[in-house]
């Protein structure tokens, strides 16, 4: 910023020392012939120059010469274009559809990412009608765009962090304002027919996922084989599709939720092509769990029943439960070359089969990163470092590990703390993140 701050200032001066001239109808040019001119320096140059400013000081830039103006016009201000932050506000959304007509910057557009801040109130916007005006945005980009898609889609909600733990009830309305800038955003898409190489939904930000139910609603409002035929990568974020604290709510039976598991399923086959797929799972409730909230926890399991990813490369799982034959079975059947898990929970079975799979028949693996695994206890693995936190055993091993090239496919070690975790500041702060990542939310339900 320093650095930024002192280009600005030798910029300025150097627009002081330097005459500006504009060639003139016969020719010549206006001003002492023999003085150097800022618009002589090279296209190269000033789109270096253009690089180092923000948005405002490039049209400060570019309104000091025509000639500079031309020269300025393509890279710099492409640069600006390509990623573009749309809030589901009426006033954000027009102005969308505005820059995304033929000739307009809009049509440099590659990443997009489409999100909202809670309120008190609701949603700012009706579904439909946010549907219809991002909708029309998109229409405007897949035809004016010389890409014809978008190489990145992302969902996200701008929130305090700490919103899913203050009392009352403000959790809640960022699992509603995700819910509704997916049906809006999966609208649009389905009807815009825009294709998506990489899908972002909730993926990145903590203490906000989709309730899993979601995509069950969706099916019958949308088609998004054509927008998803060619997605390379798929983030998902999901969660429970209800609480069983949350006041005066009847509870679905299983049947529903086993619906809502399949309908997942349902989603991720309509990714033919995908490599790079990152699933996790965050808990509304840990304790007294319905069978359709049981159901919808072993999520994974119907992933593994129903898809198939021949082509996949790239694996992360955070928060899953599931069981060594599950698991198993689906590292069976891809080809990976890296693999990351966290916070990985087996209800039967043990680590140590997949452990040796992954050792003897992942020939084309060459990462991997294992943290918080669980049998009926916390495995420690036998590697160097240190656990995240103390223990009565005083086993000085690392509850994760992480592996590269040749090195991935050795084989995973790994044994039980024979005592208790001791009261600390690290266990202390261990917690604090695993309720902030997966759950469950600590406030009162309204």
């Amino acid at each position: 910023m320093k650095d930024q701050h002192g280009f600005r200032h030798f910029w300025y001066s150097s627009l002081l020392d330097l005459t500006i001239r504009e060639p003139s109808s016969c020719g010549t040019t206006r001003g002492t012939m023999d003085r150097p001119t800022f618009a002589a320096f090279p296209v190269e140059l000033l789109e270096e120059i253009a690089l180092l400013l923000d948005l405002q000081d490039r049209c400060n830039l570019r309104l000091t010469s025509r000639a500079i103006a031309n020269k300025t016009s393509f890279c710099s201000f492409r640069l600006f274009f390509e990623r573009k932050k749309v809030r589901l506000t009426p006033e954000s959304l027009e102005r969308f559809i505005d820059v995304t007509q033929s000739g307009w910057q809009g049509c440099y557009l590659q990443h997009l990412t489409v999100m909202d801040v809670p309120t008190p109130n609701g949603p700012t916007v009706p579904e439909r009608r946010a549907a219809d005006l991002l909708r029309q945005a998109m229409r405007n980009f897949s035809i004016n765009s010389g890409y014809g898609g978008l190489r990145s889609l992302t969902l996200t909600i701008e929130a305090d962090p700490d919103a899913a733990t203050n009392a009352g009830t403000p959790w809640k309305r960022v699992w509603d304002a995700a819910a509704h800038v997916f049906r809006a955003t999966a609208l649009a898409l389905a009807r815009s027919h825009l294709a998506v190489e990489t899908l972002n939904i909730f993926y990145d930000v903590d203490c906000c996922s989709l309730p899993c139910g979601e995509f069950a609603k969706l099916w019958r409002k949308a088609n998004l084989s054509d927008s998803l035929a060619h997605t390379t990568t798929v983030a998902l974020s999901l969660s429970h599709q209800q609480s069983n604290r949350q006041r005066n709510r009847r509870m679905p039976p299983f049947k529903v939720g086993r619906t809502n598991t399949h309908a997942i399923t349902y989603f991720l086959n309509l990714c033919p092509k995908l490599e790079t797929l990152q699933l996790h799972w965050y808990n509304l409730d840990l304790l007294n769990l319905t069978e359709a909230q049981k159901e919808e926890q072993l999520f994974f399991n119907r992933i593994v029943d129903f898809c198939r990813f021949e082509g996949l490369k790239h694996l992360t799982l955070k928060g899953i439960y599931t069981s060594e034959m599950k698991l198993h079975y689906f590292l069976r059947h891809i080809r990976l070359r890296s693999l990351s898990m966290e916070q990985i929970r087996l209800d039967r079975g043990t680590f140590r089969p997949i452990f040796e799979y992954l050792s003897l028949n992942m020939r084309q693996l060459r990462y991997i990163h294992f943290d918080d695994f669980w049998e009926e206890k916390l495995l420690y693995f036998e590697a160097p470092g240190q656990p995240h936190f103390p223990s009565a055993g005083g086993l000085n091993l690392p509850n994760a590990i992480t592996r590269t090239g040749s090195d991935a496919r050795k084989l995973v070690e790994y044994r039980f703390s024979p005592g208790r975790s001791l009261v600390s500041d690290e266990c202390t702060q261990w917690v604090e993140k695993h309720w902030r990542l997966y759950g469950p939310p600590r406030a009162v339900y309204g």
